[in-house]
């Protein structure tokens, strides 16, 4: 018999043509990876060459009300090193 997780994680790091594009394919993808649990939060870091108002707005569109924490940065970590991109991480639990 399979154990669901108290916690799930799914992360995704993608550049996008626009901070909007970048903000909710990256948000959308972390989600997809969750298999149990609707998302708890949100954590987003992402390049300082972004619009924050656009990227929010991309996160916003896949997130809903669903919190979201983050920051910019001059350099995102997700499985190696990346610049100008955005790092999102969707945390899941009951």
């Amino acid at each position: 018999m399979a154990t669901i997780p108290n916690i799930e994680v799914g992360r995704a790091v993608r550049g996008g043509p626009t901070a909007y594009a970048a903000g909710a394919e990256a948000t959308r993808e972390a989600c997809a990876a969750l298999r149990f649990h609707r998302p708890s939060a949100f954590l987003v870091f992402a390049s300082a060459r972004h619009d924050p108002d656009a990227l929010l707005s991309g996160v916003a569109a896949v997130a809903g009300d669903t919190p979201v924490l983050g920051c910019s940065t001059a350099g995102e970590v997700l499985d190696g090193e990346h610049q100008g991109s955005v790092v999102v991480a969707a945390l899941a639990s009951p």
